[in-house]
């Protein structure tokens, strides 16, 4: 797991856009800021070399934007494959409660299809892309941690930005900044800390499956 430059841009319709004009590949668009931060800090270069251009929405509010976004028709051969936190997508084939997440994304679906567009999906099983970091490295800079499965089971059913500020107001690990997770990552990459739960699985998933078109 490596690092390289960040992929930032304009922002067309809630999505952040990629700078750069050759981009080959996969779209990759994920939720915010963070979930963005740890793909790069910990598979940066590892998607680059797969031709996968990391994007962020504003917030799953924006989620049908993928489905309109403009700028891909200038790029040739692009893919939209989107990541969700708080998403089992086996879910979303049966009846039955949905988190705000799933039910987005079912929208993304039928507007997809409306539109003639394929969008491939990833769903994360924990609510937020914190939730993966490695507990040890969590622990190391924030003593009162405890553990993820701790803190998942008392966490408050908010919007996601509520959940990192009551993380720190009662838990007081403070990961609501960019810099905060970004330090908790320099130590996992530091110490060889993986990241917990099925993230890692399902990035190197994806990655081997970009392989297997683009070899």
């Amino acid at each position: 797991m490596t690092n390289a430059p960040s992929i930032t841009g304009p922002r067309i319709l809630g999505v952040q856009v990629p700078a750069y004009k050759n981009l080959r590949g996969v779209l990759l668009v994920v939720e915010g800021e963070h979930d963005r931060l740890v793909l790069d800090e910990l598979w940066g270069l590892e998607l680059r070399s797969a031709g996968v251009g990391v994007v962020r929405m504003l917030g799953t509010h924006n989620i049908l934007a993928t489905v309109d976004l403009d700028f891909i028709e200038r790029y040739l051969d692009v893919d939209v494959t989107v990541m969700l936190d708080n998403t089992r997508l086996e879910r979303l084939s049966r009846s039955g409660e949905r988190t705000p997440e799933e039910k987005k994304l079912l929208h993304l679906r039928r507007a997809a299809k409306e539109r003639g567009r394929n969008v491939r999906e990833i769903g994360l099983d924990r609510p937020d892309i914190v939730c993966y970091l490695s507990e040890t490295a969590v622990r190391r800079l924030h003593p009162t941690f405890t553990s993820w499965t701790d803190i998942n089971s008392s966490r408050p059913d908010r919007p996601m930005r509520y959940k990192e500020d009551w993380l720190l107001a009662r838990h007081g690990v403070d990961l609501t900044r960019g810099a905060r997770v970004r330090e908790v990552l320099d130590l996992m990459r530091a110490e060889g800390h993986r990241p917990v739960g099925e993230l890692t699985q399902k990035v190197e998933r994806f990655l081997a499956e970009r392989s297997e078109v683009c070899p």
